[in-house]
C-alpha cells in the first residue's frame, strides 16, 4: 500500500508513505483543517472510474483516491478557531 501512495505523486499522499514507511505503519487516512468554518468536506461524489479533480473538489478528490487505495480510509477534519473551552471541532468522514 505504501509503494501504492507514493506512486500517485499527490504531495499529501507522497508524505504520509514517507512518515508511515519510515515508522512500518499503514496510511489509515489524512487529516486537515477548515478553521472557521466547521468540519465538512468540499466538493462532490463524482461517480465512475475517471474522476475530474477540479470538479469533485479538493477534499472529496483526496478522499476518493485514499479509498481507491483502502475502502477504510477516512478524512478527518477539525476546526481549531471554533474549538473553544475544553470542546475539540472535529468530525471523521468516508465517501
Amino acid at each position: 500500500m505504501l509503494e501504492m501512495l507514493k506512486q500517485t505523486g499527490r504531495p499529501e499522499m507522497v508524505v504520509g508513505a514517507y512518515f508511515a514507511d519510515a515508522r512500518s505503519e499503514c496510511v489509515l487516512g489524512w487529516y486537515h483543517s477548515h478553521p472557521g468554518f466547521g468540519c465538512w468536506m468540499s466538493g462532490k461524489v463524482l461517480e465512475g472510474p475517471v474522476h475530474d479533480p477540479c470538479c469533485a473538489g479538493v477534499d472529496i478528490n483526496t478522499q476518493q483516491s485514499f479509498e481507491a487505495l483502502n475502502q477504510r480510509a477516512v478524512a478527518v477534519v477539525i476546526d481549531p478557531v471554533q474549538s473553544v473551552k475544553g470542546k475539540v471541532v472535529i468530525d471523521c468522514f468516508r465517501l
